[in-house]
């Protein structure tokens, strides 16, 4: 059975927009390559309003490497009056609810005095990383072609995500180990510095104790008469050249 299609030139048009925002959404992990998260949002909210044509755009994010819970949203500059971003994170935040395993079929929903049709995606198979929302007033939000490239922009999120969390741990574990290193450094010069101090004091002493019998040696043998110096034991320890002779 044939598909006769209304309007076949305005289908190939859509067909070769999704072909441009799918190549567009497969080049994100590119860009965001050594990225942090509070670079990839942006990129990816302005990505989605423009190839989605949506009314907003949301996206918490969650378990980030020194990074709390993290809520951003995007509203169509048409849309401003209508949406602020502050009731909208917090409306969006209530409505995702914490059960992981929340449906994500589109739903229509009121946000104020508007209905819209919101569909969000996970961010890993039970939000393990956070979530994406996307709003728009239109009755059939999301068409097929709309709902794949959200698929697709979650799975590149993803991924760019995942990897700036890995960076993120391995800086800090990087940075975790310098400090370790240069305060082992520090310590040993420390040490070492003692360890001089004590070769030095070492030193001092027996420059004062051998300055000390040469002169010892000096005004006994200066002596006129016989002398003789005797240990505690009676052993002879020092005679001057007098007695010698």
């Amino acid at each position: 059975m044939k598909v006769q299609l209304e309007h076949p030139a305005d289908e190939i048009k859509r067909l070769q927009r999704c072909v441009n925002d799918v190549v567009s959404l497969l080049a994100l992990p590119a860009m965001w390559s050594g990225s942090k998260p509070c670079d990839i949002v942006p990129t990816l909210l302005d990505s989605l309003l423009r190839m989605l044509d949506l009314d907003f755009v949301y996206v918490s994010l969650t378990n980030l490497v020194g990074a709390a819970l993290s809520e951003t949203v995007r509203v169509a500059q048409s849309q401003e009056q209508l949406f602020r971003p502050r009731e909208l994170c917090t409306f969006l935040s209530r409505w995702l609810g914490d059960d992981p395993q929340k449906c994500y079929l589109p739903e229509r929903s009121h946000i104020g005095d508007e209905e819209v049709s919101l569909v969000s995606w996970p961010l890993g198979v039970q939000r393990e990383i956070g979530v994406i929302v996307a709003g728009s007033r239109r009755a059939d939000f999301p068409r097929d072609t709309e709902a794949l490239l959200l698929s697709i922009a979650a799975n590149q999120a993803l991924t760019g995500l995942q990897q700036a969390r890995r960076l993120t741990e391995q800086k800090r574990v990087a940075d975790e180990l310098d400090q370790s290193v240069a305060q082992r450094t520090a310590e040993l010069a420390a040490a070492n510095e003692v360890l001089r101090e004590e070769v030095a004091e070492r030193r001092r002493a027996e420059e004062a104790l051998a300055a000390s019998e040469h002169s010892l040696r000096l005004i006994v043998d200066s002596i006129p008469g016989l002398v003789s110096l005797l240990t505690p034991a009676g052993e002879v320890e020092l005679v001057n050249p007098q007695l010698v002779e």
